[in-house]
């Protein structure tokens, strides 16, 4: 066996096999030098940057006010309205780019076209926004919502909604659902203002006008991959205060990293920004509040611009061209570290943001040193120019016969380029350094060179890779496209399959949302699910910066994926699906669920597959958007003893319902309604109960357990405290025990961490398992009196039909309103059945459309 030697190293890496299959290149591997050892010697000493114990916090009283808060801002949330940031981002992204005469700009010229066309872009949206929003002031200065009923005021706000502006799809889209929020803001207000605080509402939408524009600004940075990616589902304004840190800073041990930043954050903002001016005591209270605001924002401004201005601080594509030149220039027989320890400190930070309070807190110096020295051993074997020639020969072959590279595509550059996406994966596929690690230098040399051999295997061609790791298809590479442009955005795989897919695997494979392949393609492709699909499978992988809507609309290509919304037909592709579909499980990641749920938040590294299907054509319906997949929404108000389910049925899946209803075949139709309905209460709901259930409480203003983190957990106490500071004697009247509570510590769950957080999804759960037959029941006895209901709602213009299912004061729901006692581990799981026995029989009503609100 082919092995390291060195006098320095550790045991095992004398023992380490390179994982390259020439013999040849592992003899090139061959340590012989005693120097590049040396750096593990570093490693003595570190002082673990982990805290040993965490303290508890005491209970605490919640005022009456905070539920009034809690009621408000979970009203205004609407998770359409950041589907709609997203589809607006992306709209802006094709028009900024498309306007490019050249195919090959410089980075420099288009960062400066693209930021300009968006800018022009939403130009208009900020006009017309703010139009809409002196509009309602004016019905509010004529008296006109005084005397009207909620019927009436619902009236006035959805002709506003439904006016078109000459403007693109998305940006109607935004302009609609901002029309919701002001009637949420005007409705909410009324009951609130007079009783609990006394700012005028004119002159609380006057202070929403900026809030808007934030907004548009923050899809702007998005779009420019410049929004923080700290910006957390907490208000920023709030997370200095709050003492919640950031994403990346220390505390936070994810274990995958997203690959843009969140725009959801952005609504949460808003609505809590909105929430703390409508509580304001008067009009001098809010202006403090906005002035703050404001500020945190301009300082936010200014990191964005001391960051892109900051030339000690390349991106990511500039590390990788340098990094490309160094290795391709570097003689022979010399090491690569020296090389590898200037790429690597923008690496981390790029995709191991995780790795942040290591570096901060041991020295930058030390750990990179050490990395690289471990890399420079297996990588000397694949540097000289004669084998990296080789290396991009091969997969120049493979990427002209697969993915149709053009002569100019396919050159010696190709090699450097597979050698940079190993260095750069290898620090990617790391797990969180933690203590163990950092003390012991076995683990974390065997933690560096086992990622290294997982990178190796996901960019060298097979003839590259020793047998016992061969995982791909010979005939297989990923290769980053797009191949012109300045910068890369995406790696495509080289081979597309050709596969019949069959029924069962239709239902088996998965799609965001757990929801099953087989909706989506009867959902959104009109094709029938019961017979098998011939299809090409085209398979694509992220990296940081990658958007799904940039991969739809890169691949011109690929036949029906570069259309409007066509980032929808982009699935994730886990090790599961890649053994049914393509019969090789390698091909698949396992992602975190945080990643699984919409494909707005995907995950670095994460893989995607899109069915390219002759004579198959996205549906498309009003307001541009792709059709509906059947879906579900649950609403648990702990404050109100309520619970909301929201069943959406596809358009698809309704036409066939009410085919059934005019033949008079009721028992069908309820059957179909069943079936449809026990698929999605079980296999979606109960297994992503963490994004598909609000939970409208005080001491939950994350409002989905998806943006409840353990960092939220720890500084829970903080928190309180944190807000009595930032609201002053507005406090008072939110917060518990007057604004005066506040926690000494940190850890919540008194148990360790994770332990609060695990407790809260598991009450979720039961909670929510507890109804799903209830509400099985009522949705399949519901035709016997009230199917011209569904007829009719079917029959509307809008999409689909939803059926919402309501429980009103459930014996036993408000009895466990103290969730900051199951987040403490205090609260017995095991009577929840028991306090739940009684569950009323619920209302039903039908709307027209997805109505999750």
């Amino acid at each position: 066996m082919d092995t390291y030697t060195s006098t320095d190293f550790v045991a095992q890496l004398a023992e380490y096999e390179t994982p390259f299959a020439d013999p040849g290149l592992r003899e090139a591997a061959t340590i012989t030098t005693a120097s590049e050892g040396s750096a593990y010697e570093n490693l003595q000493g570190y002082e673990s940057p982990f805290a040993s114990s965490y303290e508890t916090m005491e209970s605490m009283e919640y005022s009456p006010y905070a539920k009034e808060f809690a009621h408000f801002t979970a009203a205004l949330h609407d998770r359409e309205f950041s589907e709609t940031l997203y589809e607006m981002a992306a709209e802006m992204e094709n028009v900024a780019t498309s306007n490019f005469t050249d195919e090959a700009p410089t980075a420099e010229r288009y960062a400066t076209i693209s930021l300009r066309q968006s800018e022009e872009y939403l130009a208009p949206v900020a006009l017309e926004a703010e139009k809409m929003i002196d509009k309602v002031n004016e019905a509010l200065g004529l008296n006109h919502f005084a005397d009207q009923n909620e019927a009436g005021i619902d009236h006035f706000f959805n002709e506003l909604s439904t006016m078109n502006h000459g403007l693109m799809p998305a940006q109607e889209q935004f302009l609609k659902s901002l029309g919701r929020k002001l009637k949420g803001v005007v409705k909410g207000g009324l009951k609130i203002i007079g009783k609990i605080a006394s700012l005028p509402l004119n002159l609380l939408l006057k202070r929403i006008k900026p809030l808007v524009n934030r907004i548009l600004r923050g899809v702007l940075r998005f779009g420019i991959s410049k929004l923080p990616a700290g910006l957390q589902p907490y208000a920023r304004t709030l997370a200095g205060k709050l003492q919640v840190r950031e994403a990346g800073e220390a505390g936070e041990l994810e274990a995958e990293n997203p690959t843009t930043a969140n725009l959801e954050a952005l609504q949460l903002e808003f609505d809590q920004q909105v929430g703390q001016l409508v509580f304001a005591s008067n009009e001098q209270e809010a202006a403090e509040l906005m002035s703050e605001y404001e500020s945190s924002w301009e300082t936010t401004d200014r990191e964005v611009l001391n960051e892109a201005e900051d030339a000690s601080q390349p991106s990511l594509q500039a590390a990788r061209e340098q990094l490309m030149l160094e290795l391709s220039k570097l003689p022979e027989g010399e090491s690569p570290a020296p090389a590898l320890e200037r790429f690597l400190p923008v690496a981390l930070m790029a995709v191991r943001p995780v790795l942040r309070p290591i570096i901060s807190m041991v020295g930058r110096d030390k750990i990179v040193g050490l990395i690289a020295k471990i890399l420079s051993i297996p990588l000397k074997a694949v540097i000289p120019p004669k084998i990296a020639n080789v290396l991009a020969s091969s997969i120049s072959s493979i990427g002209l016969a697969g993915l149709g590279l053009e002569t100019s595509e396919a050159g010696p550059a190709l090699g450097q380029e597979a050698i940079v996406n190993t260095i750069q994966e290898t620090i990617q596929h790391l797990r969180p350094m933690d203590e163990t690690i950092l003390s012991n230098q076995e683990l974390l040399t065997a933690e560096v060179l086992e990622s290294f051999e997982q990178a190796v295997m996901n960019n060298f061609p097979a003839q590259f890779v020793r047998k016992d790791l061969q995982t791909g298809d010979p005939e297989g590479v990923w290769i980053m496209k797009p191949r012109k442009g300045p910068k890369h955005l995406y790696k495509k795989y080289s081979k597309v399959y050709s596969v019949n897919i069959t029924p069962f695997v239709l239902k088996a494979v998965k799609t965001f949302g757990y929801i099953p392949l087989s909706s989506f393609v009867k959902d959104r492709l009109g094709l029938d699910p019961a017979k098998p699909i011939q299809a090409r499978i085209h398979l694509y992988e992220s990296i940081p910066g990658t958007k799904l809507s940039q991969i739809s609309s890169s691949e011109k290509k690929t036949q029906g994926l570069s259309v409007a919304g066509g980032y929808v037909q982009l699935h994730p592709l886990s090790v599961c699906a890649a053994a049914m579909l393509l019969g090789n499980p390698a091909l698949g990641v396992e992602v975190d669920q945080q990643f699984l749920s919409t494909p707005h938040k995907i995950g670095v590294g994460q893989r995607f597959f899109y069915l390219e299907i002759p004579g198959a054509k996205l549906k498309i319906v009003s307001g541009g958007r792709p059709a509906g997949v059947s879906d579900i929404q649950g609403v648990i108000d702990f404050t109100k003893g309520t619970i909301l389910l929201n069943y959406f049925f596809s358009e698809e899946e309704a036409k066939g319902i009410v085919g059934r209803l005019n033949m008079s075949d009721y028992g069908g139709a309820a059957q179909s309604m069943s079936k449809s309905v026990w698929v999605t209460l079980h296999n979606i709901l109960l297994k992503d109960v963490k994004s598909k259930v609000k939970i409208i409480h005080e001491a939950v203003p994350e409002l989905y357990l998806e943006n409840y983190t353990e960092q939220g957990e720890q500084f829970l106490p903080n928190i309180i405290g944190g807000i009595t500071s930032r609201l002053g004697s507005l406090a008072g009247k939110i917060l518990p025990g007057g604004g005066t509570a506040a926690a000494s510590g940190a850890g919540a769950s008194g148990g360790g961490g994770g332990i609060g957080q695990t407790i809260l999804i598991k009450l979720i759960e039961k909670v929510i398992d507890k109804l799903v037959d209830a509400a099985f029941k009522a949705l399949t006895n519901y035709f016997r009196g009230r199917a011209a209901e569904f007829k009719q709602a079917q029959a509307a213009p809008a999409d689909g039909v939803t059926v919402k299912i309501f429980w009103m004061d459930v014996p036993g729901l408000t009895q466990l309103a103290p969730v900051i006692s199951a987040i403490k581990g205090k609260l017995s799981l095991g009577n929840i059945t028991s306090a739940l026995a009684m569950v009323p029989l619920p209302d039903i009503q039908i709307k027209a459309g997805k109505q999750f609100n």
